[in-house]
């Protein structure tokens, strides 16, 4: 009677025990219900009331450079897994009179939270995009995903992009000579300082390129892997012998690899305001020259003469060189180099800074 006694109060008190553990999870389960709930509702009419203010708050800053940004339809999805805005066909036009007057344009815009960024807010960029500051550029390849700060109240924010493969193909004949570019798994960062009466550090980029097939005009398609860059701008308020608004560019590395050619840039220009005119240096290594040099010419159907006394030549591995950039003019030792990059680059930063 005793050990039956014993065994029904150790059933009893195994089913009490088991019955609170199962309130327990119930209970658990109940809250993160609730939670996820909350945050779905607190999500959707803030993401539609942040939208709202990026929409307007951005007009003032664009009309003070004369382009106005549209788009053709917004629509919001509540229904969804997580809440989100769509914008068709958004474009920045120009309110000037110009040749090309579309500035950019994409075909759709997705806007919503990610739980990987949750104080960004994310934007899905679809289908091909149109870029014309000179001559048009059509953009191909996989969404582009990115993350934009949108609480205010910190001063360092960062904005990311992200894209399995960009493609661009040259629609306007012009002279740049690149008929396409091909890139692969882009990732790039942009840090910058809000706060530009307590700091003099504006700026932050990372740029991180997997892979980069360039087509020229009169040359086989060339492959450029493991591109990186980091950078930074900086307003010098002390500097002399400028003028007063000078900003430093300091490129803290630029690498990439072609074929087996290794190149490793570093360098620093001082760009004074207005005239935009740049001034500094930059150092160049480049390691595996010899390899690259045999590879290329052996792969040529002439010059065997050439092959014949390169063969029997001693090249060098590892070369160093030294660009001096004097007012927008760069030099290899006391040779000028043609500057025609910088050229449009001038005249794209005065025709849309103020």
């Amino acid at each position: 009677m005793k050990i039956f006694e014993y065994y029904m109060f150790n059933r009893r008190k195994h089913l009490f025990i088991q019955k609170k553990t199962t309130y327990k999870k119930l209970f658990f389960i109940s809250i993160v219900f609730l939670v996820l709930l909350g945050n779905y509702l607190f999500a959707h009419t803030y993401l539609i009331n942040n939208i709202n203010y990026l929409l307007t708050s951005q007009q003032h800053f664009l009309k003070k450079q004369n382009l106005t940004f549209q788009y053709k339809l917004i629509s919001t999805s509540s229904w969804r897994l997580w809440p989100q805005v769509t914008l068709a066909y958004p474009t920045i036009q120009r309110n000037i009179i110009s040749e090309s007057q579309t500035l950019w344009q994409a075909k759709q815009a997705t806007l919503s939270y990610s739980l990987w960024h949750p104080f960004s807010l994310a934007i899905q960029l679809d289908g091909e995009q149109i870029f014309c500051p000179h001559d048009c550029v059509q953009l191909h390849g996989a969404p582009w995903n990115l993350y934009i700060p949108f609480l205010g109240g910190y001063h360092k924010e960062t904005i990311s992009l992200q894209s399995k493969e960009i493609f661009y193909t040259n629609i306007s004949q012009s002279t740049w000579g690149i008929q396409s570019l091909q890139l692969k798994n882009i990732q790039t960062k942009l840090h910058w300082d809000s706060n530009q009466d307590q700091s003099n550090s504006l700026g932050y980029s990372q740029i991180s390129i997997q892979q980069a097939l360039v087509n020229f005009d009169s040359f086989p398609v060339q492959k450029l892997n493991n591109i990186q860059l980091q950078a930074a701008l900086i307003k010098d308020n002390n500097a002399q012998n400028f003028a007063s608004n000078l900003y430093k560019l300091l490129i803290q590395k630029i690498n990439f690899s072609w074929n087996t050619l290794s190149i490793h840039s570093t360098g620093k220009l001082y760009f004074p305001h207005p005239q935009l005119l740049p001034t500094g240096e930059m150092s160049l290594h480049f390691s595996g020259i010899d390899q690259t040099i045999y590879q290329q010419l052996m792969s040529l159907n002439c010059c065997i003469q050439l092959k014949q006394e390169l063969s029997q030549t001693l090249l060098p591995s590892q070369l160093n060189l030294t660009l001096f950039i004097r007012e927008g003019v760069i030099y290899l030792g006391a040779i000028p180099l043609q500057t025609l990059w910088y050229d449009r680059f001038k005249a794209l930063v005065k025709t849309y800074t103020k």
